[in-house]
């Protein structure tokens, strides 16, 4: 880590880690269970990608609005520029389910408007669950969660201004979601509720922010560079008490109150160490963020979010279908995963290139002030070079 990092700084490196975060979510979501199958076993435990991208999304986010304070059209430029990022595969996919749906047996009512809405996780936790046949479109649960704390934290950003409070206000909130699991965990009906709500997942979230605050700094970027081993050990801590939780629980499965209690603490403390150490060139984090086909996964992560769970239904026929070509259970398993990776890789890569490629460059209406004069420096030099 060279020193202060800033929002305009692209890093290589995260771009793996949203790589390893998808990989982790589509296992959870598509790999089967089966007993003596060890890929099963650790894709059990892959809804720990949605931590991952939580603290990748604190990070970058709380370092956007902490960076672009003061500028002109803060609201504005924050919110907008996230609508051109999220909204048009979101809306595509949206799309599709509401023109498909009603073949597969979809059967629409009032509450499925907030459910598409970034309202999921608040609707199913009242109680109501659309039924999507065939379809599914359970798992953009994680985006609501994101879009509410985009509504939240910018104005508490734009409110606490000074680096330390926002700090603080990181720290407390990190530690509010751990108290507040405690407090839900008291009730034996509660353990989806945790798992989809923005106060119960908030530590992941804020744990990423406090790091982007302790990098905006020089003196806090030396004081992490010189800190790989505290680091390194807060990795394996996190691995060895999320495998603990395992190991009490006989499961690996989100829901279970060992890995209520301490698992989601101890991903969200794994993760930030990882990005923390993902930041400084040289390391075993940066280099695995590195590696090519990772960033090329990482590139195309939002796409293959959204579209890889809808057509699960048939996924499972499919893997039944694939079961019965061979003795071995487990290469049905791997290629068939296998298959509708690559499919979903490819629907991700195609809507990257046709819809949020051409969203993503209407940002420039919403440039930030570094930006726009950048620009100008640009033009009076006369070149072509494009500012992002």
């Amino acid at each position: 880590m060279q020193g202060a990092i800033e929002h305009r700084q692209h890093i290589k490196s995260l771009d793996g880690l949203r790589g390893i975060a998808i990989v982790m979510v589509f296992l959870f979501h598509c790999y089967p269970r089966r007993a003596g199958d060890p890929i099963g076993l650790l894709a059990g435990g892959g809804w720990a990608g949605v931590d991952l991208f939580f603290v990748l999304s604190g990070f970058l986010i709380t370092g956007i609005l902490y960076d672009t304070l003061g500028q002109r059209r803060y609201f504005l430029n924050f919110y907008a520029r996230r609508a051109l990022r999220l909204f048009p595969v979101y809306v595509v996919a949206v799309a599709i389910v509401l023109a498909v749906g009603p073949l597969c047996g979809l059967i629409y009512t009032w509450w499925d408007v907030p459910f598409f809405l970034y309202a999921s996780n608040i609707v199913e936790d009242l109680g109501h669950h659309p039924q999507f046949g065939r379809l599914d479109m359970y798992h953009v649960w994680s985006l609501g969660v994101e879009e509410q704390f985009y509504c939240l934290w910018a104005p508490a950003v734009f409110l606490l201004r000074k680096r330390r409070w926002i700090l603080i206000a990181c720290l407390f909130g990190a530690v509010f979601s751990f108290v507040l699991r405690w407090v839900f965990l008291a009730h034996p009906d509660a353990p989806y509720t945790i798992y989809r709500e923005l106060p119960t997942r908030l530590d992941s979230l804020m744990l990423g922010g406090a790091l982007a605050l302790i990098v905006r700094t020089e003196q806090g970027a030396r004081w992490l560079a010189s800190r790989k081993m505290v680091l390194n050990a807060l990795v394996l801590a996190g691995v060895v008490a999320f495998c603990l939780c395992v190991a009490k629980a006989h499961s690996s499965f989100y829901s279970r109150d060992a890995m209520q209690r301490y698992g989601y603490a101890a991903v969200a403390v794994l993760f930030a160490a990882m990005i923390a150490l993902a930041l400084q060139p040289g390391t075993w984090a940066a280099r695995l963020g590195e590696v090519r086909w990772l960033r090329v996964v990482g590139r195309y992560s939002y796409g293959i979010y959204i579209f890889h769970q809808i057509p699960m239904k048939y996924y499972w026929d499919f893997l039944r279908w694939a079961d019965g070509l061979t003795r071995f259970p487990i290469v049905a398993s791997v290629v068939g995963t296998a298959m509708v990776f690559a499919l979903t890789m490819g629907i991700a890569a195609l809507s990257y290139h046709t819809v949020e490629m051409f969203f993503l460059r209407m940002k420039r209406y919403f440039a930030y002030d570094d930006e726009r004069k950048a620009h100008r420096v640009v033009a009076e030099q006369d070149t072509t070079v494009a500012v992002s």
